[in-house]
């Protein structure tokens, strides 16, 4: 059975980023991804939008407000085991929408 994300009533912030992932991927809701996740798949997503290329990890790292790219890393493997990255072999900034939507 899905797990449905609760959001406190001050937590529009989060209710908007999940909200969003909704409205514009035909694969439906995030169902089991953390708040950080969405946030980094946001991120992602509207940076290959606008830069045709992925972020580098230092990018997402400030983005996100985290201090190592360790965390990062731990991100975009969650991602990426989830189905919403895919890796791209021998290449800079190696990730990709695994759906190809921006």
């Amino acid at each position: 059975m899905a797990r449905l994300h609760f959001f406190p009533p001050d937590d529009a912030n989060a209710m908007t980023l999940a909200m969003l992932d909704m409205m514009e991927h035909p694969s439906g809701p995030k169902i089991g991804l953390t708040m950080k996740q969405l946030e980094a798949l946001d991120f992602i997503r509207r940076y290959i939008a606008t830069h045709v290329v992925a972020p580098s990890f230092d990018e997402i790292a400030a983005h996100l407000g985290l201090k190592s790219k360790s965390g990062v890393h731990r991100l975009v493997t969650a991602l990426v085991e989830r189905g919403h990255l895919r890796r791209l072999r021998h290449r800079a900034r190696a990730l990709a929408l695994a759906h190809g939507g921006a």
